[in-house]
């Protein structure tokens, strides 16, 4: 039996994957490497992102170049900005933001962010599968892949995770390991700007200013065509002062370049471009 030409010509269903990444700018960025992969795999695939405002809206310009559309969550103003609204108001806020979310016909929800809010906000979002962290209706924790709760054992147990979160991420997603294409030409290409950003999110992740100092030495005495650029956020200037000021260091001034907290975003990713 032939089949007709209506159903020859029928649109295939385009496959909806909801990531759900609600934490900091670091997991958001290495999100979006982990999906950058995935649209060169899949390119059929419609992907759509659940973020918090605060970290999305300072990526836009790169997250649009990946997620074909994204959901951003204000929760500054849900549940800080409106006291007089209370509770009442706050889930109101939640339910719009919520039904928006289940106007899609989502295929796949991942969540990549491994905390209580976020597996919560998962098990109150439609979808065909779940990965990653969420809620059953007991409200008990459900982990059904393997890369998730491995990274679940060490992350919500207070444990530093060793692992490349890129890499982690990926598996989570399902794409599989691949090496990337390389001309002879590119690999052999070194620049001479080495950018480093030597703060983390809390003192246990980050090296002592000595331990740079250090590096940053060894580095520009051994590499006299190296330029060191370091670069943080506002509130890492005084962290950054403490290594570029150092007597150590001084011969190298020329060559030690500090951008903390004078740059954007949007300037850190060109700067990193031309290292």
């Amino acid at each position: 039996m032939k089949a007709s030409n209506k159903e020859v010509n029928a649109p295939v269903a385009q496959p909806t994957l909801a990531i759900l990444q609600m934490t900091r700018l670091g997991d958001l960025i290495q999100t979006v490497q982990a999906i950058e992969t995935l649209k060169t795999t899949h390119p059929h695939y419609r992907v759509v992102l659940i973020a918090r405002s605060q970290f999305a809206k300072p990526l836009n310009f790169i997250l649009t170049k990946y997620f074909d559309k994204i959901y951003t969550l204000d929760t500054a103003s849900l549940f800080q900005d409106s006291p007089t609204t209370g509770l009442s108001g706050a889930l109101k806020g939640l339910n719009l933001f919520l039904n928006e979310i289940r106007s899609e016909k989502i295929d796949a929800l991942i969540n990549l962010s491994f905390s209580n809010s976020s597996s919560h906000l998962a098990s109150l979002i439609p979808a065909t599968h779940k990965i990653g962290l969420s809620h059953d209706q007991n409200n008990k924790v459900v982990i059904t892949d393997k890369w998730s709760q491995m990274l679940y054992s060490t992350v919500m147990r207070g444990s530093l995770n060793p692992y490349s979160l890129v890499d982690l991420f990926k598996n989570i997603i399902g794409i599989k390991p691949t090496e990337p294409a390389q001309t002879a030409s590119a690999r052999n290409v070194r620049g001479n700007v080495i950018v480093i950003h030597p703060f983390a999110s809390s003192e246990r992740k980050a090296w002592k200013a000595e331990k740079w100092i250090e590096v940053i030495y060894k580095t520009l005495k051994d590499n006299d065509k190296q330029t060191v650029t370091i670069v943080g956020a506002k509130n890492e200037m005084l962290k950054s002062q403490m290594i570029t000021e150092s007597p150590l260091l001084k011969q190298f001034s020329s060559r030690l370049i500090n951008v903390t907290g004078k740059t954007t975003i949007e300037d850190l990713s060109h700067i990193l471009s031309n290292s």
